[in-house]
């Protein structure tokens, strides 16, 4: 969102609970319409170049049993792929823009109301 306040000159901070260090948990998939958006603020490259492009997608429940299953090959409907990443390399991805773009990030801050 800051970086999209940002496009339109609007000033944005980032509060941060926790600290840069905690960039725990495994992979994530950004599926086309999220690649959409990281498109339009110029990260689409990037991610793809630090992730893995995804050509099917299935969905199963606890039992292994396949509740649904999607084909991202066609990228004239999706206009962009779906990729999976780290979810560290995402996040180091979109310090390294916000950082880029001097947008102030504070970490360890908790918010304590809104005035």
């Amino acid at each position: 969102m800051a970086l999209f306040l940002k496009k339109i000159r609007q000033s944005a901070e980032i509060f941060q609970v926790t600290d840069t260090s905690n960039m725990l948990g495994a992979g994530l998939n950004i599926i086309s319409n999220g690649m959409l958006v990281l498109k339009e603020l110029g990260l689409e490259n990037e991610i793809i170049e630090n992730g893995s492009i995804v050509k099917d997608g299935v969905f199963k429940n606890a039992k292994d049993s396949r509740l649904a299953k999607f084909r991202f090959t066609n990228l004239k409907k999706y206009q962009s792929p779906a990729v999976n990443i780290k979810r560290k390399a995402l996040h180091r991805i979109l310090l390294d823009k916000l950082n880029e773009e001097n947008i102030p990030i504070h970490f360890n801050k908790k918010l304590s109301g809104i005035r």
